[in-house]
């Protein structure tokens, strides 16, 4: 099984005091050993920022050197920048981040099974949502 993880899942299992830091944790523990969990170049840098400026830069670089153990990160090639630029452009709603379309084309490219996160845009586009 391929899992996707957005910045959404990585930001609740790290801030206890986020509303969904109990249900980020009972998801996390109910994937598969077997899974692939992936992640992007973007989602790294969008969650690094957050964390940083939420509960401290030193934090989200402790959290984030032990998580990437066990993550595959994708970076951002020109043929998922010019998909994303295309959604981005095509999706209607002012609340779709360019991160959010970037996460869109590499779910797509590489058949993801599954999306690790709280982020409802994704079963807007067709993406399986991991759930309890």
């Amino acid at each position: 099984m391929k899992i996707f993880i957005d910045t959404s899942a990585f930001y609740a299992m790290f801030d206890i005091d986020d509303a969904l830091h109990t249900k980020s944790i009972k998801l996390l523990n109910k994937i598969p050993d077997t899974s692939q969990l992936f992640t992007s170049s973007e989602v790294i840098g969008e969650t690094l920022t957050l964390l940083s400026m939420r509960i401290g830069k030193s934090k989200a670089v402790e959290i984030f050197k032990d998580i990437l153990i066990y993550v595959e990160t994708i970076m951002i090639d020109i043929e998922i920048f010019n998909n994303s630029l295309e959604r981005f452009v095509s999706i209607k709603s002012k609340n779709i981040s360019f991160v959010d379309c970037t996460s869109f084309a590499i779910c797509e490219k590489f058949k993801m099974d599954f999306v690790f996160g709280f982020d409802k845009d994704f079963e807007k586009e067709g993406f399986n949502l991991f759930q309890l």
